[in-house]
């Protein structure tokens, strides 16, 4: 038997999109996209730490909006569940049930789905749930979404009745402009309203009339001068205030105020006030129909523009108590505004809260934490920034402080490995990163410890020399080769709760001071003592604070900022020698040798270089392939290399005597009945060096017996999967002679199954889904080396492993298998 726990997952925010997080202040739940998964996370304001506790494999495209529903009225029996409003970039558009129960456990259930009738990508979604009218106890969720042809469609559907997913729909075009933004708002009981944000800078105040399947403009707010990006509505004083901002950097507030009386039918819907496209202050005059046939007469008027913004607004979100805003735009600031205690309209900034310089490029998105307490924002690279109030918000003297949030990729990831003993995990990406995660002691949870890279080219493999060093490629024609720096070694240990003379006995081995990037340049340059001579600027460390990485030793997790400038490692070694972009790299296990590859379409290209980690050289190359070889791995007892290659074979190298870089051909693929048909992606050693394992694009794992002695390799059994294997490790424990492997497959799922030499099938133990493990497709699987729980007091359980997984998706996780 087995058990299987996901003990983390890292992910970032979809890159350079607003509209992509949202919490829910009905169920304490924050949630965003990333790639085409929801991921949901805990925002309980007693806690410590926060971590992505869930994830959804929504949709097959990368999301493009994720919204909550705006809760109109508190019914009875929906204390628990929320709707989170979902469109992706094929056009697809699905509504989500989410439940938060008392256990804390997050689940998501697909309660409507459209499948890519769009015409497009959607622009823009958002939803109400809001009762049918004021005779009727029915409630009912309404939701929209904008597609790039001009449309807006709604649609309503009954709470009620579940299984009868009768959903009437309605549409309205604002041809040739765009539909970029809306919000609903219930003006009164029964009358639906949609303030609709277009790219001919106006702002349309649409009725909504579901029963009769009927959409109306009704009036037209002038004023910006640019696009739209971002609208949001309130309710305050029996008046709806409606906030909008867009690109010409400027909030503007209309105020509604609502007069329910009788009047003639024929006087619904009509408007008077200014004429089109004239900006006025006056008030505007809209008359709507009520749910109940009365018609109910809006006054709305100007009631302020807030300028304070440099750049774009992205953002806009009332808070769920006072009366304030939040907007988020990329000049790099986060603005909160409440109105004066004068009155008189006059509307003023309270709180401002951002960076200044570094490299954050600007805030994307944002939203409050369900107590209103804590701010949350992404950048254009996907990173999470928070901060909270150690006050009452309300309280002038309130301060508000930068802290950690949950986080990872926010592209493919590529590659991963642990550290030789297992403290800490290291990844890499097409965002051009590679990140260190390691645990947190204080709060018994994992986090993003370090960003021992940012680069300008997107990384491929990475491997790890000692606890000290790792190598990565890119997609450029050298190595390069990392050092941790002290203040890395001491944050670990104060973090992690680690022995620092254990983990590091030679301190020798670690550089002096962190690491800074040139303005031009793509090699991490080791800090000298004075770091405010690193680009030879003159000047002190105080005025270049904000251009320079000023690393130091933590205490406790660091926020994104921190990681993006002050957590680098120093590059040692480049090694060069490879013609085209670098592919696959392994390291043995003493840290002595290093095996490279690169992309390849001819044999002369295909070689496998042999580089020393003493004096940084190349030594020796060995050929076989013709094409590209995608993995390298050497046995546990680092008498031999593996190798696999995009020509469908395989090849087993085997050391010599003569010493660590004399190497020659044992082994491989038949050249008749070759088991694989297509490009061979992964390989595994098993942890007694008996057997390698090997995984195909055929949908084919084959498995191999060796005997090094006899130069002897032989097929012992292959096994085809429900997808391409793309990705396959053999655990360290071999339980009653079985062996266990993970499989990872190209439709992101991961089976953990054990093999028994006798026998010609695997035996599938479990395997997690689409959810569970990645929504794309699985790029590695690496066993931690230390059997036992992944955490400083976790001991070592002889039956307890931990699997870290990439994929596609952007996910980093990390899966605790228990063997009972």
């Amino acid at each position: 038997m087995i058990d299987v726990t996901t003990t983390f997952v890292a992910k970032g925010c979809q890159r350079r999109r607003p509209h992509v997080v949202a919490c829910s202040r009905r169920i304490a739940t924050f949630a965003f996209a990333s790639a085409g998964d929801i991921c949901t996370a805990h925002l309980q304001e007693e806690d410590s730490q926060y971590s992505i506790v869930n994830t959804t494999a929504a949709h097959e495209s990368p999301i493009t909006c994720l919204k909550f529903a705006k809760w109109v009225d508190e019914p009875d029996g929906y204390e628990r569940v929320d709707y989170i409003i979902v469109g992706s970039a094929d056009g697809s558009f699905t509504v989500w049930i989410v439940t938060h129960n008392e256990a804390q456990i997050i689940e998501c259930a697909l309660f409507s789905k459209l499948e890519g009738k769009a015409g497009g990508a959607i622009t823009y979604c958002a939803g109400a749930v809001h009762p049918e009218n004021t005779t009727s106890s029915s409630i009912f969720l309404t939701s929209a979404y904008s597609v790039p042809d001009g449309t807006l469609h709604v649609r309503s559907r009954s709470l009620e009745n579940y299984f009868e997913p009768n959903e009437s729909e309605a549409q309205i075009s604002f041809a040739p402009d765009f539909a970029l933004c809306f919000d609903f708002h219930l003006i009164s009981p029964g009358t639906l309203i949609i303030a609709v944000g277009c790219s001919n800078f106006t702002v349309e105040i649409v009725s909504v009339n579901i029963s009769e399947k009927a959409l109306m403009r009704v009036l037209t707010l002038h004023g910006h001068t640019d696009w739209i990006s971002s609208i949001a509505i309130k309710e305050h004083e029996g008046d709806a205030l409606l906030a909008s901002a867009g690109q010409d950097n400027l909030i503007r507030l209309w105020r509604f105020s609502a007069n329910k009386q009788s009047v003639a039918e024929g006087d619904a819907y009509e408007s008077h006030g200014a004429p089109e496209s004239e900006v006025t202050l006056r008030p505007q005059i809209i008359n709507l129909q009520s749910g109940d046939g009365c018609a109910v007469e809006v006054s709305v008027r100007l009631e302020a523009v807030l300028g304070g913004h440099d750049a774009w607004v992205h953002s806009l979100q009332w808070h769920s108590i006072r009366n304030q805003l939040l907007s988020v735009s990329s000049d790099k600031c986060l603005i909160l505004w409440e109105p004066s205690e004068m009155g008189g309209g006059v509307w003023l900034e309270k709180v401002r809260v951002g960076d200044v310089g570094g490299q954050a490029v600007g805030y994307y998105g944002g939203c409050y934490s369900p107590a209103g307490t804590m701010i949350i924002a992404h950048s254009y690279f996907g990173g999470f920034y928070a901060w909270s109030c150690k006050q009452e918000c309300s309280d002038d003297n309130g301060f508000w402080e930068p802290r950690p949030l949950f986080g990872g990729h926010s592209m493919a990831v590529c590659d991963l490995c642990w550290d030789p003993s297992g403290s800490y995990l290291l990844s890499c990406s097409l965002d051009q990163t590679t990140r260190c995660f390691a645990p947190c002691a204080t709060t018994h949870s994992y986090a993003e410890i370090a960003r021992p890279q940012v680069h300008g080219y997107d990384l491929a493999c990475i491997a790890s020399v000692s606890t000290s060093c790792f190598v990565s490629g890119a997609e450029e024609k050298i190595l390069r080769a990392f050092r941790a720096p002290k203040t890395f070694a001491r944050s670990l240990a104060n973090i992690s709760a680690c022995e620092y003379e254990q983990l590091f006995p030679d301190t020798v081995m670690l550089a002096e001071q962190g690491a800074s990037v040139p303005a031009l340049g793509l090699s991490n340059k080791e800090i000298g003592e004075d770091p405010g001579l690193v680009f030879g600027l003159g000047g002190t460390a105080d005025e270049l604070a904000s251009l320079v990485a000023y690393p130091v030793v933590l205490e406790e997790l660091p926020t994104e900022d921190h990681l993006m400038q002050n957590t680098l490692w120093p590059e040692i070694h480049k090694l060069y020698g490879h013609g085209f972009e670098v592919f696959s790299v392994a390291v043995n296990h003493t840290g002595a040798v290093i095996a490279t590859a690169c992309r390849a379409s001819q044999r002369a290209h295909a070689s496998i270089m042999l580089w020393d980690t003493d004096r940084w050289e190349r030594h020796a190359e060995l050929l076989h392939h013709q094409l590209t070889v995608t993995q390298l791995e050497f046995s546990p007892d680092d008498s031999m290399l593996l190798s696999v290659s995009r020509d469908r074979t395989f090849a087993l190298f085997s050391q010599l005597v003569e010493g660590p870089f004399n190497w020659k051909l044992i082994g491989t693929s038949p050249e008749s009945g070759n088991v694989h048909s297509r490009i061979i992606w992964s390989c595994s050693w098993s942890a007694d060096n008996k057997y390698f394992a090997t995984g195909a694009r055929d949908r084919k794992l084959a498995i191999w017996s060796v005997s090094r002695h006899s130069e002897e390799v032989k097929f012992a059994m292959e096994s085809k999967r429900f997808a391409s294997v793309t990705a396959v490790a053999f655990c360290a424990l071999i339980l009653n002679g079985c062996y266990v492997l993970a499989i990872g497959l190209e439709d992101g799922r991961i089976e953990i199954v054990s093999w028994d030499p006798a026998d010609i099938e695997l035996s599938v133990l479990i395997c997690l889904n689409r959810s569970l493990a990645h929504s794309q497709t699985v790029r590695r699987l690496r066993f931690r080396p230390v059997i036992g729980e992944w955490s400083p007091k976790g001991g070592n359980a002889k039956r307890v492993c931990e699997l870290a997984s990439a994929g596609n998706d952007n996910a980093v996780k990390v899966h605790r298998l228990h063997f009972t």
